[in-house]
């Protein structure tokens, strides 16, 4: 279970949460849609425990983990192969291929 009972937090001076409460039971999915700067992303931080609440308590069930996958890479190394080089080679004509259908 994820519960969040008079949960608040701000970035500067921007309340993103203002003693908000909710409960996330097992088996029941949720949606985060926001606009930018809503505090989706904040709040995931808060899950994966790299912030702290500003006020009101939050806590979650110790044997489940949180998936996550990073906004932004760290560093982008290019393939060896392309998509495009790993098609051309495999639909290349063969050297054998007579042309006839």
């Amino acid at each position: 279970m994820i519960r969040f009972n008079q949960f608040s937090l701000s970035r500067g001076i921007k309340p993103l949460f203002e003693e908000t409460s909710f409960t996330l039971n097992p088996g029941e999915k949720a949606g985060l849609v926001g606009a930018n700067g809503a505090g989706k992303s904040t709040l995931f931080s808060v899950l994966r425990g790299e912030l702290h609440t500003d006020g009101g308590d939050f806590s979650m069930s110790p044997s489940w983990r949180i998936a996550h996958v990073a906004q932004k890479r760290r560093r982008w190394t290019a393939p060896r192969s392309t998509t495009r080089s790993t098609a051309t080679r495999i639909c290349a004509p063969s050297k054998h291929a007579s042309g006839r259908a």
